[in-house]
């Protein structure tokens, strides 16, 4: 098989990987800073060697560690949750998945013990499934979870191998988690819980709208943060709520916070309304995350919002456009939340009350980390002029309408696919000749019989498909089947374990 051995660990013998599985794992690093690293299962490079991380995902994992974390790989250790390479290199949604992770649970546990990590960083759903019994790793990474089976903390991140498949924006989130568990590893870590305030009397939140006010007196700066709660609003994310999807304009519940300690939470009902009113039209500036989602709903129930609206989603898109926009995703990546517990989980927990106020903090703190680096980057004025100072007459033509000039606006839409033709075609002068896509795709076997506006480039040709295992050169499909035998359960090609 070319170097790839048969799993040979104390835990093999009778595992459903036995056969089919390739390579065995040995714990790499040494864990000078107290962190492991623990990922998924070993690949084609990682089999050969028996070391994790060191085919083209560990590679990026390397260039994250050096550019965004500033260490070096030997400073970790390094194992997975699977100590060989599973067929086809897939362990995710196979009919032998827990049973494989099962049967290599004490490879990982004694390495657990015998090491006693300060911190863990599961690379991955599947190493988070499998040290938290959790899923859904977007929703969870960056934050830290205490495991009570392993005595550490726990935080989850995104694989290299994902990051690697098109998605290198996360390289720097990728880092943050890292980061924060060298953090947690060296300063030791609790939560930072704000308070949050449930099912308040009239009378309480009489005083909590007066001690806002006072705030707002003392700093007319001093930001409102709101978030409302819908029947179908629930756990969703707040940044893919859209005005038409949710027909109901009814609001269970609305939170508030204008600090980054306290939030309260309250039911929209007729004997609050007032109050909510009165906090709502102040003239402070208001915040709140998708606005085209509450503020609609708060104005269609009879309450008017005075001041400023900013909607911080959108200034965190300002910031950050290529990622995503949910509150849960963007809070551990602000500076100043690196102790803030994951709460997006609690929304049904004692009828989402603390979920309800914790929202409105998170939002308000977020805002003020947004903004911060905003104005860091040098963009402040410009997302102020062209978001901020825009939005109301765009408030003022949504509700009254435009007359359109349809003619003046075809005239603009060709100007501007002018201009948009000119600005390609100087950015193609930059590009060499060898790296433009070529139309045909594999351009012209002969030459056509109209050249006029082409050129003549020559391009290697040397694209081939290569087995990993023997190296046989465009192999067929059959050469990797895996054939099922009268006598025999398991025949296999030489390669049929990849």
């Amino acid at each position: 098989m070319a170097g790839l051995k048969l799993p040979d660990g104390p835990q093999c013998r009778g595992c459903i990987l036995q056969r089919s599985g390739r390579g065995f794992l040995t714990i790499d690093g040494q864990g000078t800073n107290g962190v492991m690293l623990i990922g998924e299962a070993l690949g084609f490079n990682e089999a050969l060697t028996g070391k994790p991380f060191v085919g083209p995902a560990g590679f990026l994992l390397r260039k994250v560690l050096k550019r965004h974390v500033k260490a070096e790989r030997d400073d970790f250790w390094i194992a997975n949750v699977l100590f060989c390479r599973p067929p086809g290199n897939k362990l995710q949604d196979t009919s032998y998945k827990y049973e494989a992770i099962n049967q290599y649970r004490p490879h990982l546990d004694e390495a657990l013990n015998q090491h006693r990590p300060k911190a863990i960083v599961a690379l991955g759903d599947i190493a988070m499934e499998r040290l938290l019994g959790r899923r859904g790793i977007e929703q969870c990474q960056n934050y830290a979870f205490w495991s009570d089976e392993y005595s550490t903390w726990v935080v989850p991140a995104l694989h290299p191998s994902f990051i690697q498949r098109g998605n290198n924006k996360y390289q720097p989130i990728l880092g943050l988690a890292i980061k924060k568990a060298i953090a947690i590893a060296e300063h030791g870590y609790t939560h930072e819980v704000p308070t949050t305030i449930h099912h308040p009397t009239s009378s309480e939140v009489a005083a909590w709208v007066a001690g806002y006010k006072a705030a707002l007196r003392q700093d007319p700066a001093t930001p409102l943060a709101f978030d409302i709660e819908t029947n179908y609003k629930g756990a969703r994310d707040e940044s893919k709520l859209k005005q038409d999807q949710d027909p109901s304009f009814d609001i269970l519940q609305i939170s508030f916070a204008y600090g980054p300690d306290e939030g309260i939470s309250m039911e929209w009902c007729a004997s609050l309304k007032p109050a909510i009113q009165e906090a709502l039209g102040t003239m402070g500036t208001k915040i709140v995350w998708n606005r085209s989602y509450d503020v609609p709903r708060i104005l269609a129930n009879g309450v008017p919002i005075r001041g400023d609206i900013r909607d911080s989603m959108i200034a965190w898109h300002a910031l950050q456009s290529d990622l995503s926009k949910g509150l849960g995703f963007v809070t551990p990546l602000i500076p100043g939340n690196e102790r803030v517990p994951m709460w997006k989980d609690q929304s049904n927990d004692d009828g989402g009350w603390f979920y309800s106020a914790m929202d409105s903090v998170m939002l308000w703190r977020n805002d003020r980390g947004i903004m911060h680096s905003l104005k860091q980057e040098g963009i402040l004025t410009f997302y102020q002029q062209y978001v901020e100072q825009v939005r109301p007459v765009l408030d003022d033509m949504e509700g009254a309408g435009v007359l359109v000039d349809t003619e003046e606006q075809h005239r603009l839409v060709s100007t501007m696919e002018q201009e948009i033709d000119v600005l390609e075609e100087s950015m193609q002068t930059l590009v060499p000749d060898q790296l433009k896509d070529l139309h045909p795709k594999k351009g012209y076997k002969r030459d056509p019989e109209d050249t006029v506006g082409m050129r003549q480039i020559l391009v290697p040709n040397q694209t081939w498909t290569v087995c990993p295992v023997c190296q046989l050169k465009n192999p067929p499909t059959a050469h990797f089947k895996r054939y099922v035998a009268k006598r025999s359960l398991h025949k296999n090609t030489a390669c049929s374990g990849m």
